[in-house]
């Protein structure tokens, strides 16, 4: 077990654009365009060392030529082979880039979390 616990048989689900695709460019069809994110690679291997299963979560997959798309940008970026899907899966932790945390019952945390990103200039 390492210092930040054992993840073996635990699925890690990672956002895609906005976390490991850089979406610089925002929504430009089902193709993504940009490069990963500083780092996103290091984590993903980071992640697999660690035993988890990382599943890519993406709302491009919602049809199989999005979901190709990522795996060819994954592929042409030197990413292992992962899972892509679109729908949630089990996981023992999300990392998204418009997650909020909820904090058991602390509703005025979330809310003023859900304005910052509400408000934010982020290509949507």
């Amino acid at each position: 077990m390492t210092e930040y616990g054992d993840f073996s048989r635990k699925v890690v689900a990672v956002d895609f654009d906005g976390v490991l695709h850089s979406y610089t460019s925002g929504w430009t069809g089902y193709v993504p365009v940009d490069p990963p994110e500083p780092g996103a690679l290091r984590f993903v291997h980071w992640l697999i060392g660690q035993g988890a299963e990382v599943v890519i979560v993406s709302s491009r997959a919602n049809r199989p030529e999005g979901a190709e798309a990522i795996r060819a940008w994954l592929r042409a970026h030197g990413f292992p082979d992962l899972e892509v899907t679109h729908t949630k899966v089990r996981a023992v932790a999300y990392v998204d880039d418009r997650a909020v945390p909820y904090a058991s019952g602390d509703w005025d945390d979330c809310q003023a979390r859900v304005a910052l990103l509400s408000g934010s200039n982020r290509n949507e």
